[in-house]
């Protein structure tokens, strides 16, 4: 079995490239399951709302690094 993984940052596109290689190979398409798992678990040390999280921007998505910035 052959795997392909995108990666890159949100609204990038990948979901939509996924969908369309799909189309164009066949396959099994997996969706994201990190963001599902936050949302259901708030609080969990990845999560925005948990004092332990890295950073969290403007619109609480979760930027680590020297990007980060807080409003």
């Amino acid at each position: 079995m052959k795997v392909l993984v995108l990666t890159g940052p949100e609204s990038s596109g990948k979901s939509w490239l996924a969908a369309e290689l799909k189309t164009q190979f066949g396959g099994v398409l997996v969706d994201e399951y990190v963001r599902w798992f936050i949302e259901q678990n708030p609080g969990t040390p990845a999560s925005p709302t948990s004092p332990k999280s890295p950073v969290a921007n403007c619109d609480g998505k979760t930027r680590p690094g020297p990007g980060s910035r807080a409003c």
